[in-house]
């Protein structure tokens, strides 16, 4: 069995393949998603290591960014036509979602390399999804704007539905967690039997000195103690919601600085107005997008970790970050989290303020005293492998040979 992953070149290895899924991360990036988790993803989920270089497994080396001229006009790119754009989309979605000139040409480019198998890390396929002669697999990460419409604008919601139409006609679909799958199966159509969970194995974290974590924290005026959020400042982190949280429980005596990472979004705007609302500007501190040896260094100096988030995809990074760290957790109880924290960390609802006050006083006053999680004592961490991830895989590829599309 022949796979073609559809990666980027980054590194060589013993067997020869270059695989990785860079452009995986690229693509949730752009959305401001896992962009701080970048470098680790590009490393420790590289798919030669992950597919155990694995014979019969190759890669398109990078995506086709030179197609024809008349497919960058027809897709949109005519310096002189930008007027026509509204009548393109319109005739797309009505007639094939997903579908445009430029993919159609890299679905032809793709279909000359012969592969049995076509693997898209992207929940955007960079190829058109209709014709036959392509087996394909695809991640699919989440189904956020469905959990939270009032969030997304009516073209937002309409081009992330288009995205269904890929899921639909690959011969499998990758997903990251049960609460995907089942997401999958509801909001796409998909029959059970076609979606595999695939979710990421163990995260580490580069191990960084003593000076290091001085510099940090000389660098970002750090308190010596704190409670740390990474994520980008997107609605649906709820930023908000932790701050007011916060707020109360400064307002009662019990004063928790907290040190938050990640892209500044445009919804960073709100959250300062809110700082500004509460007088919360010396106990919020935001280092924007940090590298990897210093997002190491503040798990480090953290007392614990807290994540508010409205919706992840599946268990998300941060959660696996903050169980290799050893670290507290209270965390939101949505999608994959709670099966993942089990009793090793506070669940609340994260519509509920009093919830998250209740779940950051146990997190601030109790963790100093409490063991860190143990590996063996996490849920379903046997599932939680690179080996399991690259298992997966493989029964996708197969399924999907069996069950061509």
């Amino acid at each position: 069995m022949h796979v073609t992953f559809l990666g980027a070149l980054t590194r060589p290895n013993d067997c020869g393949i270059w695989v990785a899924a860079r452009e995986m991360m690229k693509a949730l990036a752009q959305h401001g998603s896992f962009e701080y988790t970048m470098e680790l993803s590009q490393s420790q989920a590289d798919l030669a290591t992950l597919l155990q270089c694995r014979p019969g497994v190759r890669l398109v080396p990078e995506f086709i960014e030179q197609v024809s001229r008349f497919a960058r006009w027809m897709d949109g790119s005519h310096p002189h036509f930008l007027s026509l754009d509204a009548i393109r989309d319109a005739a797309y979605f009505a007639s094939l979602p997903g579908w445009s000139v430029a993919g159609q040409c890299f679905r032809s480019q793709l279909q000359k390399s012969k592969s049995d198998v076509y693997h898209a890390p992207f929940q955007e396929l960079p190829f058109s999804p209709y014709g036959k002669g392509l087996v394909y697999v695809q991640h699919a990460h989440d189904f956020q704007p469905e959990h939270l419409p009032y969030l997304q604008t009516k073209r937002r919601l309409r081009f992330k539905r288009v995205e269904y139409a890929g899921y639909r006609r690959a011969s499998a679909l990758l997903v990251l967690g049960e609460s995907v799958k089942q997401d999958a199966i509801r909001f796409a159509g998909l029959e059970p039997d076609r979606v595999f969970v695939t979710p990421y194995g163990p995260v580490e974290l580069p191990p960084v000195s003593q000076s290091f974590r001085d510099k940090v924290r000389e660098t970002f005026r750090l308190p010596n103690s704190f409670i740390f959020y990474p994520a980008p400042t997107r609605v649906h982190k709820n930023h908000t919601g932790l701050i007011r949280a916060l707020a109360q429980l400064k307002n009662e005596g019990v004063l928790i600085p907290l040190v938050t990472t990640g892209k500044q979004q445009p919804h960073f705007e709100v959250v300062q107005a809110c700082i500004a609302e509460l007088g919360m500007y010396n106990d919020v501190i935001f280092t924007d997008y940090t590298d990897l040896p210093t997002l190491s260094a503040l798990y480090d100096m953290a007392h614990g970790v807290v994540l508010p988030t409205l919706f992840e995809g599946g268990t998300g990074l941060p959660l696996l970050e903050a169980f290799s760290k050893g670290k507290p957790i209270a965390a939101a109880a949505v999608c994959d989290i709670p099966e993942a924290v089990g009793s090793n960390g506070a669940l609340f609802d994260p519509l509920s303020e009093s919830e998250i006050v209740a779940a950051v006083r146990h997190l601030w006053q109790n963790s100093s005293n409490r063991e860190p999680p143990k590996k063996e004592t996490i849920p379903g961490v046997n599932r939680r492998t690179w080996s399991h991830f690259a298992r997966q895989c493989e029964t996708a590829y197969s399924y999907a040979l069996d069950h061509p599309r």
